[in-house]
């Protein structure tokens, strides 16, 4: 019985690299989509989450890279 080694740990970080580097593009594309979605809020349902409008504002303008440090 032959037993092929599909899977060395070579090709194995490199797979890792690739799947955290496209999860990190992934989360910041998300990330902007809620910012955006928080810049759409009435001034009553940001006052319902705590925020104030520039608040909202400030977060909606930050670049797509400058992510939260738990995201």
């Amino acid at each position: 019985m032959t037993i092929y080694v599909l899977s060395t740990p070579a090709i194995q970080g490199r797979t890792a690299r690739k799947t955290g580097f496209w999860a990190r593009v992934w989360t910041a594309i998300t990330v902007q989509n809620e910012r955006q979605e928080l810049a759409g809020l009435d001034d009553h349902m940001l006052n319902d989450i705590g925020m104030t409008r520039e608040q909202a504002e400030a977060e909606a303008q930050r670049p797509i890279w400058d992510l939260p440090s738990h995201r």
